[in-house]
């Protein structure tokens, strides 16, 4: 009785090293050949992404510097970059960040526009670095992480901007801004309206000078005795007596 066995074919090996199973023909390659191999291609990719987002930075600057963006309907650039480009508005505002700081960072915008740095990296950088670490943060930014620039850069703090001086008050005005000045003394008001209030109450409310009368004419004529206010004729005249060219009523003209 014969017996069957089962011969198992050995793998194959490829060109590259690589064993070739005998069932699929597919090579097996190595585990760290195919990582080491997708990292390269993800650089060139990255490569690629970095350059078209350079292009975009350059756009942003020359819609920035024209004011290109305010158009109808339209509030800012990062609301022009999110309706035209569709990108979000944090995005938005990492383009916008990295544009208006490029005069202050200009090692920073370079990384940038030689694919060194990513988009993201630089929105980091330029939120966060002063003026005056562009070229160390510059260094080694291309090497680090997002997350760690945040934590790395922000030790760093931005100056104070120097306190802008107060317009000097107008010659006319000069005096009453001063505040070295002593005030002198509030006018008081009883001195003001009571002085000539109450002489013309004084006179209104006293009655005729003695021996006088209280009414007068331009001559200075009295026009009622002695009797004063209290006097009054039978026609309504007071004192009875009647002025020069004066007529009764109903009768005809007196002399004085």
């Amino acid at each position: 009785m014969g017996t069957s066995t089962t011969s198992q074919q050995p793998d194959l090996v490829d060109d590259a090293g690589g064993s070739v199973s005998s069932d699929s023909w597919e090579p097996v390659v190595p585990f760290d050949r195919a990582a080491q191999a997708a990292r390269e291609q993800l650089s060139v990719v990255i490569g690629r992404v970095n350059a078209a987002q350079a292009d975009l930075l350059a756009l942003t600057d020359r819609v920035i510097d024209q004011q290109l963006w305010a158009v109808a309907g339209i509030r800012s650039i990062e609301h022009w970059l999110a309706c035209f480009a569709g990108v979000s508005p944090s995005r938005a505002g990492d383009l916008v960040a990295v544009a208006t700081r490029t005069p202050e960072l200009p090692r920073m915008r370079a990384s940038v526009d030689t694919g060194a740095l990513t988009l993201d990296q630089a929105a980091v950088v330029a939120r966060h670095t002063p003026a005056t670490h562009d070229g160390e943060v510059a260094e080694f930014a291309p090497h680090a992480s997002v997350t760690q620039l945040r934590r790395a850069l922000c030790k760093y703090s931005f100056p104070e901007p120097a306190p802008v001086p107060e317009p000097e008050p107008e010659p006319e005005f000069a005096a009453a801004a001063d505040p070295d000045q002593e005030p002198g003394p509030e006018p008081d008001p009883k001195s003001e309206s009571g002085a000539d209030g109450g002489k013309e109450e004084d006179e209104q409310g006293q009655g005729p000078p003695a021996g006088g009368s209280a009414f007068r004419g331009a001559g200075g004529s009295g026009l009622v005795g002695s009797r004063g206010a209290a006097g009054v004729g039978a026609d309504g005249i007071p004192g009875g007596a009647v002025p020069s060219g004066v007529q009764r009523p109903g009768g005809g003209w007196c002399a004085g």
